[in-house]
């Protein structure tokens, strides 16, 4: 495994917390990043538990609290498990509230709406708010 050192594009969490939604969430605005649980911010690869259980549940939480699915698969660095979360770019994930993120669930790539859709969308805003 390289040398472990966190940048834009790589955070090093020792274990999983809910903090780690946000790295996540903040990759997938980006330009997409890895997500290594069982490595301390030094670099110092310490492992954890990488049960299927516990990979499922990560997976599920990541889903469920952001709407993405990265790629989720362990390795065995030095004898010792690390989980290895990878998102892509391309979803917009936002609006940090009590129970998590969340997510808006369309590509950042694609416009929203066609110029027609904004059109009737902008007249029909007009029209509600004149009433």
């Amino acid at each position: 495994m390289r040398e472990l050192r966190e940048s834009e594009t790589l955070e090093l969490k020792e274990r999983w917390t809910d903090e780690a939604l946000k790295d996540l969430a903040a990759f997938a605005n980006t330009r997409g990043g890895t997500l290594l649980i069982g490595v301390r911010k030094n670099g110092e690869i310490v492992g954890t538990a990488t049960e299927d259980a516990e990979i499922q549940w990560i997976a599920n939480t990541i889903v469920s609290r952001l709407g993405l699915t990265p790629s989720v698969r362990t390795q065995t660095p030095q004898g010792l498990n690390v989980v290895e979360i990878v998102v892509k770019t391309g979803y917009a994930v936002s609006k940090v509230h009590r129970w998590g993120l969340q997510h808006f669930g369309k590509p950042v790539q694609q416009d929203l709406q066609t110029p027609v859709e904004k059109g009737i969308l902008k007249a029909w805003g007009e029209k509600k708010g004149k009433r």
